[in-house]
């Protein structure tokens, strides 16, 4: 199958601290395996700790769809790069 790229966006996720409200979760390096494998995470203001299925901070890609600029009708270059767009995200 051949490859196909797409125009995307980086998301940055964080995990707020449900106990102080203010610090933010940090994956340790442990882990959990029983009953179901987790991450061990640590705030860093008040030390609460907590088991998540995904090591916080995640970075999560997302593919964005191209819309014409004006009118539905594209606007033609004047240089090789192809028309001009403006990227919206993708509905989900």
């Amino acid at each position: 199958m051949p490859e196909k790229q797409y125009p995307g966006r980086v998301v940055y996720i964080e995990f707020d601290c449900d106990k102080c409200g203010t610090g933010k979760m940090v994956y340790t390096g442990g882990q959990t395996d029983h009953p179901v494998f987790k991450f061990v995470h640590v705030c860093n203001q008040c030390s609460a700790v907590l088991h998540a299925k995904h090591a916080y901070p995640v970075v999560q890609f997302e593919k964005v769809e191209m819309k014409p600029v004006s009118g539905g009708k594209k606007k033609e270059s004047k240089t090789e790069s192809g028309p001009f767009y403006e990227i919206h995200p993708a509905p989900h």
